[in-house]
């Protein structure tokens, strides 16, 4: 609290959450390392904040061993930068986790890449991500991430498996699209009537929800939405295809 942090090794974060790490009015960089890395069920918290990521991602949520759930990262009226050109901002793997923003900033401009999740995790040696060769006995992670009072940008990037929800609401903007990294994959996104999404590709989702029926707050550049038709969340489109502001489309696939 009140402090300055910064690191150089790597791997060395300015949190690894063990239980709660609660940061509040921190000025931090990590040059070779995520902001925080956080094993298991943790609860890592940045409020009127300022950090800066060198290294791999923005944030790590992962589980060492078997796939566990419960852990989260908040962003609350603070700012995250990611340094590198692959990197995410907020990153998942082999767990079942949860990501807020709220009325935060996201500096993802290196990268353009908001989320990912994967059939990964990460070694002692936190300097890669580890997958089915490292550990065969891994789980696909399932990220829900939710934006509230915020402009955020980036393709949220889903590998193996795993799902990605976003979820924005409190007049929030995403100007992005969902990646199929490699394999199967599964998306999710919900909007509330005052929050709206620009996208930057045609992007096919499991669930698209939005509370505008009009669809008005959607800037489709011409890109399409493909959602499933059988998915009860998608029951209020009834299998039509409907025109986007902008001159796209939302339809089945």
């Amino acid at each position: 609290m009140n402090s300055v942090a910064h690191t150089d090794g790597i791997g060395s974060a300015i949190c690894y959450a063990l239980g709660v790490c609660n940061l509040t009015n921190v000025i931090g960089h990590a040059s070779n390392a995520p902001v925080t890395f956080s094993d298991g069920p943790q609860t890592t918290i940045y409020k009127n904040s300022d950090v800066t990521a060198g290294l791999l991602a923005g944030t790590i949520l992962f589980s060492s061993a078997t796939r566990e759930e419960g852990a989260s990262v908040t962003f609350d009226h603070s700012k995250l930068t990611v340094l590198g050109k692959t990197m995410p901002a907020l990153w998942f793997g082999n767990t079942i986790a949860s990501g807020s923003i709220i009325s935060s900033m996201i500096n993802n401009t290196a990268s353009d890449i908001l989320v990912v999740a994967n059939y990964s995790q990460v070694t002692q040696d936190f300097d890669y991500f580890a997958g089915y060769a490292d550990n065969n006995m891994l789980s696909p992670a399932e990220a829900t991430v939710s934006v509230q009072d915020s402009a955020v940008s980036g393709s949220i990037v889903a590998y193996n498996g795993s799902s990605i929800s976003l979820s924005l609401s409190d007049y929030s903007g995403w100007t992005g699209t969902a990646v199929y990294g490699y394999g199967d994959a599964t998306f999710g996104v919900t909007l509330d009537k005052t929050s709206n999404w620009t996208l930057t590709a045609t992007t096919k989702l499991l669930n698209f929800t939005n509370a505008d029926s009009t669809l008005a707050n959607i800037v489709s550049n011409g890109f399409n939405i493909e959602y499933s038709s059988s998915a009860a969340a998608n029951s209020a489109w009834g299998g039509k295809t409907v025109s986007l502001p902008g001159g796209g489309s939302l339809m089945p696939y």
